[in-house]
């Protein structure tokens, strides 16, 4: 079905002052920056650029949608996100009923063990839904990066005997 909605462009929906640091997962779904964080929660750890969210290390089942619609909640914690952002968000170029996303939401707190106690996902009658649960981010350790070695210096055809250098030996990149 085509969307007869204005086409939100993701940096607008996603990147407003509001929104924590966001890089992509892909063009149409955003994801909290730098890839390699972690997102925690309670006993739950969610890998946004993997789309993968795990239970004390154990992969939880979760609906593409349903995730889409947490990394969304879980990113703005705190945070009341509108049902037309979020639907939006979770269908891209695409129109679908409210219910649509209540469904995802009722899935979502299933998965998440939220049966009736509200401690992850709160309903703003009217309006949208707020995620409650204090977050923390894991950051993946980061590679050291080890100065290149350069193994010997050589002149072009062109500078050999004209007493030149090449660019990259006039800027000090030798052993040394």
């Amino acid at each position: 079905m085509v969307n007869n909605k204005p086409d939100y462009k993701k940096d607008e929906l996603m990147s407003s002052s509001k929104n924590h640091a966001v890089s992509y997962m892909d063009a149409d779904h955003p994801t909290p920056a730098p890839a390699e964080s972690v997102l925690g929660f309670g006993p739950f750890l969610l890998l946004a650029r993997q789309h993968v969210l795990l239970r004390n290390g154990e992969p939880v089942s979760l609906g593409s949608r349903a995730l889409y619609l947490l990394i969304a909640l879980a990113t703005r914690a705190g945070e009341l996100l509108e049902k037309t952002e979020l639907i939006a968000f979770a269908w891209p170029k695409v129109v679908v009923e409210e219910c649509n996303l209540r469904a995802q939401i009722v899935a979502l707190r299933r998965a998440l063990g939220d049966d009736g106690n509200f401690s992850y996902i709160v309903t703003v009658p009217g309006r949208g839904y707020r995620f409650v649960a204090p977050t923390w981010i894991e950051r993946a350790p980061v590679a050291e990066v080890k100065k290149p070695v350069v193994l010997g210096v050589y002149g072009c055809r062109h500078c050999r005997g004209a007493g030149m250098m090449p660019p990259f030996a006039q800027m000090g990149m030798h052993n040394g």
